[in-house]
């Protein structure tokens, strides 16, 4: 009978971190009473409600009301933050060790050989809104947001005209599915499948608040949507960490839970036998992104957490606003966000100048994208760096186009009769004059033994030898704030290729020039682009009226 319950309890808390893992109804009380009978105790229950749109995908990538809310897509967050607390912990010891770090947050939380001390439900319930799902996608280069199959408005995507960048490059292509902001209420649950210890168990609970005020799920977590709001915190074992953290109205203090969370941290480690190495010299890069209170030089906090606020700014303004700082054509923008709040005419947009848009993040991949050329045009390649050149047309005639070749003082003129040329020499320039105009033009650097080196199809944006590297600026979208978490770490790839383009019409011929770029990403790089990035979003913050920022952490009183 013993093991037929132990069996039964397997079995389900297996299904609770998987797929099917969001228990409503009579499901969801079965599981808990069932628990409870094995002596499982219930240590925590928070109740949440989404603020911003939340796009968590399911079974296909889309959102869906019979599966709204999945308790693994949280838990790989409040992962995530227990192993950045973890690692500042080791970090400020001079004991960061991914092997260490990694049976530390396993002993907690789980991993290969061994299951987790705490066992997270989740129950939720969409609010009966006429329509609180929705779908959004591109047509003609609009973006279109339906519900019911009618198009509608939602503040929170489109905003007097100013659209979400990132939404848009989702919806391109395809149509993408969300739920309305303040229409999912979620009741998080943390049961105690094992005993805890005070500091794993302060530990666990900072980590998890961390994750839902400093974070969010799904598409576009980062970038300030699938946030929520936390409504109400019940304790059903003493927990410290709460009753020191929260002030006035239920808000939480975010300097007081980092450093309780962290301090917890030192306390688990400590436990373990871990103790402080001491070595010379000042702090210096982590080599993954972590939560610490240390500083470099010039005390440039290793990790830190700013807030910003607005007066009488709408949260949907608020987060439009901020959200389109990473995209270039709204960050340099001349224009306004709305009518209600002005910005600048004109700003450096120093990002770009100074070549460190790849610390916003670098992407999965490059889409294809082609060179096309209107009449009295003139592409401009610069440094190929290879001895072969084809150039190819995909579409469009190739009458009256040609190709200037340059290398060293020598100049020469070719007219192209066919849909592809090679030039076969060393050169360091590459004219494409185009007299008629070219719908799609794609061009390859290849060796001689027809290996290609680099494809001009992908004209725009930065490259890197690893697939993806997440942005190290996290924006969490509140009511009426939003905190942006900036982590400095070594977790770059080595090496970065630029490509550019720049488009000068007060030339005749008209000019489109193709940059290229390779440089190496080290310490000083990184220090450079932090510094920049946290430049610019200052004074792009400045520039609109009414919105201010402020550091939350490190705190006044721990530097």
């Amino acid at each position: 009978m013993e093991n037929h319950c132990l069996t039964e309890y397997a079995r389900l808390s297996v299904q609770l971190d998987c797929s099917l893992d969001t228990f409503v109804c009579n499901s969801y009380k079965k599981f808990s009473n069932f628990i409870r009978w094995l002596g499982v105790k219930k240590i925590l229950e928070i109740t949440l409600k989404n603020e911003t749109p939340l796009f968590l995908g399911s079974y296909d990538a889309q959102f869906h009301p019979e599966d709204a809310f999945r308790a693994q897509s949280l838990k790989g967050l409040w992962r995530w933050w227990t192993r950045a607390y973890i690692a500042g912990a080791l970090f400020e010891k001079n004991r960061l060790d991914f092997d260490i770090l990694g049976k530390l947050v396993s002993n907690i939380l789980g991993g290969t050989e061994n299951c987790s001390k705490l066992r997270i439900a989740c129950s939720y319930e969409i609010r009966s809104e006429e329509r609180p799902v929705r779908r959004v996608s591109i047509e003609n280069r609009e973006i279109r947001i339906l519900a019911n199959n009618e198009e509608i408005n939602d503040d929170y995507i489109r905003y007097n005209g100013i659209e979400a960048q990132r939404v848009r490059l989702l919806a391109r292509g395809r149509e993408i599915s969300y739920i309305v902001a303040d229409n999912l209420s979620v009741t998080v649950e943390l049961w105690e499948y094992r005993e805890l210890g005070v500091n794993e168990l302060n530990l666990c609970v900072g980590s998890l608040l961390s994750a839902l005020i400093l974070d969010g799920l799904g598409k576009m977590s980062r970038r300030g949507y699938g946030t929520f709001r936390i409504d109400s915190v019940k304790q059903f074992k003493n927990i410290d960490i709460i009753d020191k953290i929260f002030i006035v109205n239920n808000q939480i203090d975010i300097c007081k839970l980092v450093k309780e969370t962290l301090d917890r941290a030192h306390r688990y480690i400590e436990e373990k036998g871990i103790r402080e190495k001491r070595e010379r010299g000042g702090a210096k890069l982590p080599k993954i992104d972590l939560v610490t209170g240390k500083f470099l030089e010039n005390r440039i906090p290793i990790f830190s957490i700013y807030e910003v606020k607005g007066i009488n700014w709408r949260s949907n303004e608020l987060l439009l606003a901020l959200h389109n700082f990473f995209a270039r054509p709204f960050r340099s923008s001349k224009g306004d966000v709305c009518q209600d709040h002005g910005i600048a005419v004109t700003w450096c947009d120093d990002i770009r100048r100074e070549k460190v848009a790849w610390f916003l993040g670098l992407p999965r991949h490059q889409k294809s994208r082609n060179v096309i050329l209107k009449a009295n045009e003139t592409l401009i390649i610069n440094k190929p760096e290879t001895i072969d050149v084809m150039i190819s047309f995909e579409e469009g005639s190739t009458k009256d186009v040609t190709i200037i070749s340059v290398y060293g003082n020598y100049r020469r003129h070719i007219n192209i009769s066919n849909r592809s040329i090679i030039i076969r020499r060393p050169i360091t320039r590459v004219e494409i004059r185009a007299k008629h105009g070219v719908r799609r033009l794609r061009l390859q650097i290849k060796t001689r033994s027809n290996i290609i080196l680099r494809d001009y199809d992908n004209i725009t944006g930065y490259l890197s030898e690893s697939t993806r590297r997440a942005s190290p600026i996290h924006l969490s979208a509140h009511r009426d704030r939003v905190y942006i978490s900036i982590f400095l770490s070594e977790d770059w790839p080595s090496k970065v290729e630029w490509f550019g383009t720049h488009y000068d019409d007060k030339h005749m011929p008209k000019l489109y020039t193709i940059c290229h770029d390779v440089f190496s990403i080290d310490f000083n790089r990184i220090i450079k682009a932090y510094n920049t990035v946290l430049q610019e979003l200052k004074q792009y913050i400045q520039n609109r009226r009414d919105l201010s920022i402020r550091q939350l952490f490190p705190c006044s009183d721990a530097e």
